[in-house]
């Protein structure tokens, strides 16, 4: 499987790093506004499964292109973002998306 995480802080981290354990994880999009943090964060798990990468999760459209990537999302992002990403956004149409009921 696929998995998107948003936010490379420490919940971001834990999450990506008890992720890349299981056999049937495939691939982890590690994601985070700021590049160079993201980066020193996949560099730490030292995985080939995890694919760092920069996103602003205000950004709708790349934050849509990414989740039509992956199988499961995962958000790790400050209280702020979640309410928005849990609404009528991407995280929502991919939910529906992903249950048949789109």
């Amino acid at each position: 499987m696929k998995y998107l995480v948003l936010g490379a802080g420490k919940m971001g981290y834990a999450v990506a790093y008890d992720l890349i354990r299981s056999a049937k994880v495939d691939k982890v999009v590690l994601t985070d506004i700021d590049e160079s943090h993201v980066k020193a964060t996949a560099d730490r798990l030292n995985d080939p499964k995890v694919v760092p990468a920069r996103l602003d999760v205000t950004n709708e459209r790349e934050l849509g292109q990414l989740m039509e990537e992956v199988d499961v999302a995962i958000s790790c992002v400050t209280y702020e973002h979640n309410y928005e990403l849990g609404q009528n956004g991407p995280f929502h149409a991919h939910a529906l998306r992903r249950s048949g009921r789109q």
